[in-house]
């Protein structure tokens, strides 16, 4: 199985930046699927939330279904996606309007986006963080190259 990663964003429940989310595919040394989610979001607590799916078969036999990284990519972000409805249930449970209101769907997004979190000082903690849990190589290679930028000194310039 090819170890890849995928990033996606949320949209925004009652953030100012972006939530998001990366998943992962890969295989252990034994040669079976494994995939991890990783749900950032940019709220006052820096919340952080991530899972790993271990499988312990290769594929499915005499079954339609295929276990390939396609399947164990949208494993993982339906998981990260049931992690946020719960994070924003578990925030707004006493609001009633809450019930009529659905939680956005993940959309997948360029990989330069963590760039530019990076870059804009946002979710540096949740960034650091999946660079210390994942086990996906390619993702891990990839936070080295973004966490060892600078990060912007902007400048407000308003006209």
């Amino acid at each position: 199985m090819k170890a890849l990663y995928k990033i996606h964003t949320i949209e925004r429940f009652d953030t100012v930046v972006l939530p998001f989310v990366v998943t992962t595919v890969f295989s252990n040394p034994g040669g079976y699927p494994k995939g991890e989610w990783f749900l950032a979001i940019p709220d006052e607590a820096s919340t952080f939330i991530g899972g790993q799916v271990n499988f312990d078969k290769r594929s499915f036999e005499e079954s339609p279904i295929k276990l390939d990284e396609e399947f164990v990519l949208d494993e993982v972000l339906g998981q990260a996606e049931n992690a946020y409805r719960q994070y924003v249930f578990d925030k707004y449970r006493d609001i009633a309007l809450l019930n009529t209101m659905s939680v956005p769907k993940p959309i997948e997004a360029e990989r330069k986006l963590l760039v530019h979190y990076w870059l804009r000082n946002k979710c540096l903690d949740q960034l650091q963080a999946i660079k210390r849990h994942t086990q996906c190589v390619p993702l891990q290679e990839y936070l080295e190259q973004v966490v060892d930028l600078e990060p912007l000194v902007l400048r407000d310039v308003r006209i």
